[in-house]
């Protein structure tokens, strides 16, 4: 099987790890499961639906929606079709939406509620390409009668309908596909001018996630929690890019504001978050510990100090002296094996920090605990 482009890697992982679960998504509380087959069945109706509502080889289709798993069935379909997917930050206001849908020629636009279709519908008469707006999330939406909108589960019934008609449609499509075709545009923040659109190969991506896989070693039994906006680089590699290549599971929170509550549910096994992220991590451990007994500070201030010299001993060359070994492990069985799981930590190999520098101080204390947090320039 061809493994050259994303949708190819796609169905390479599905065909190997077919009813393991792919995806999670928190929804009213509850953890909902999706298999790999049930990614390739979203991914291959979404795109065949997309095909027959006009969707051509080398058009665009912008997202506009915050992480959940439809917004990688979008991803995943539009580069099936041989087309381009276009992240589009969610907080960004309408006329900032319109410029990256106007300039990256988008005729299709898939927005994540509400609130977002109403960005779009704001500028539509600016968007002359624009074929259909398609939603994720209808709520709030019964009373609206543009013909452009249309459910996100309308276009899976059609593609069905073409799948069922034709079921080698979607291999005959994805077989047109080349490693050098664009898979995805991402544009720059635009605080030096109007944001530019980088547009990235099918073979950039995979080069990407095979270097990075030789640094964080990942497989299908670790575990990711996507929060970040998917329209960032760094994001998309995480949650897209590196589990097509790995197969490891990729877990959507309900909101930023509750990313905490998921880690501490999954305790995922690898993380990347930004400095800020990591601050108030430290900033929470801190706090907690003015609150505590004296004993307890005690107890933190010895145990922080013992996790200094193992941090320092494993940078070293020489061999980690027997009797620190010992007290390393009395500290993570009295203390940092609880911080850690207060954090989500507990399980985690492998952390990540990008975007800005990071202070040395929050470093300092995360190596302590035995969280490694590697650097992204």
């Amino acid at each position: 099987m061809r493994e050259d482009t994303l949708p190819h890697k796609f169905l390479t992982q599905v065909s190997k790890l077919g009813s393991r679960v792919a995806l999670r998504e928190k929804w009213f509380g509850v953890w909902q499961e999706i298999t790999w087959d049930e990614y390739c069945r979203h991914v291959r109706h979404f795109c065949l639906g997309l095909m027959e509502l006009g969707l051509e080889r080398g058009g665009h289709v912008s997202i506009l929606a915050d992480n959940e798993p439809k917004w990688l069935y979008a991803d995943i379909a539009t580069q099936s079709a041989g087309a381009v997917a276009v992240g589009v930050y969610p907080t960004n206001p309408s006329k900032e939406a319109k410029y990256v849908i106007a300039h990256s020629e988008s005729t299709f636009v898939v927005c994540g509620d509400q609130e977002q279709v109403d960005k779009v519908l704001e500028v539509k008469d600016e968007l002359p390409l624009l074929k259909k707006i398609i939603v994720m999330d209808m709520k709030g939406l019964r009373h609206y009668a543009d013909p452009l909108i249309m459910s996100f589960e309308d276009v899976e019934e059609i593609g069905r309908k073409v799948d069922e008609e034709d079921p080698q449609k979607f291999q005959r499509t994805t077989d047109l596909l080349k490693a050098e075709d664009v898979a995805i545009m991402v544009y720059t923040s635009g605080t030096t001018g109007p944001p530019k659109g980088a547009m990235i190969r099918h073979e950039h991506i995979l080069r990407m996630a095979s270097a990075m896989v030789k640094v964080i070693p990942q497989d299908e039994n670790d575990e990711i929690v996507s929060y970040l906006p998917l329209c960032h680089v760094a994001e998309r590699m995480l949650s897209v890019g590196l589990p097509l290549y790995t197969g490891a599971t990729v877990n959507f929170a309900e909101s930023v504001d509750t990313v905490t509550f998921a880690m501490r549910e999954i305790l995922p096994t690898f993380f990347f978050a930004v400095p800020r992220i990591w601050e108030k991590m430290m900033a929470g451990i801190i706090t907690k510990m003015k609150d505590a007994s004296r004993l307890k500070k005690l107890t933190f201030r010895v145990c922080m100090a013992i996790g200094d010299r193992m941090a320092e001993a494993r940078v070293s060359e020489g061999d980690i002296p027997v009797f620190l070994r010992i007290q390393y492990a009395l500290a993570h069985l009295l203390l940092f094996r609880h911080l850690k799981k207060e954090a989500g930590l507990l399980r985690a190999r492998l952390a990540m920090c990008a975007a800005d520098p990071i202070d040395p101080k929050v470093l300092k204390v995360h190596r302590a605990l035995g969280v490694e947090v590697l650097e992204g320039w």
